[in-house]
């Protein structure tokens, strides 16, 4: 399900509210990214095969993500549009090589047994953690 215009930049509103009342002493410009080059969203949906969402790239739009020290709560990021790509390419890596063929993994309803798939876009980062957005919704229709 994708998100309007209006939704998406009421959400960087309530990003920018609570990054300024937890860091009072800074600018929304000293914490929050421009919005992302249109070359830069090019090269990564060339790099994945699909096209991003339409939400996705409308909040690209507005803010790339946030500078590398602002954490929004506890340690969760939002990486500019290379980084993302950068983690991507590190997560498909990862997951196809030999030392984790044999990890268990869980499956139930929809999640399933995967580490990692081509489709998933990790667009924000917990601690080292990608929190991704996965594509397969968008593509089944």
């Amino acid at each position: 399900m994708e998100i309007g215009k209006k939704q998406i930049e009421m959400l960087w509103g309530k990003i920018e509210s609570e990054l300024l009342r937890q860091k009072c002493d800074r600018q929304i410009g000293e914490m929050l990214l421009p919005p992302a080059e249109a070359i830069n969203i090019v090269k990564f949906e060339e790099a994945i095969g699909v096209p991003l969402p339409a939400d996705y790239k409308l909040s690209l739009a507005i803010h790339e993500g946030v500078k590398y020290w602002v954490w929004l709560w506890d340690a969760v990021s939002i990486p500019e549009i290379t980084q993302v790509l950068d983690f991507w390419k590190s997560n498909i890596e990862a997951s196809s090589h030999s030392n984790n063929q044999g990890v268990q993994l869980i499956s139930q309803g929809a999640v399933r047994r995967s580490m990692f798939d081509k489709i998933w876009i990790p667009v924000a980062n917990d601690n080292g953690i990608p929190i991704c957005l996965d594509l397969i919704p968008f593509l089944i229709h």
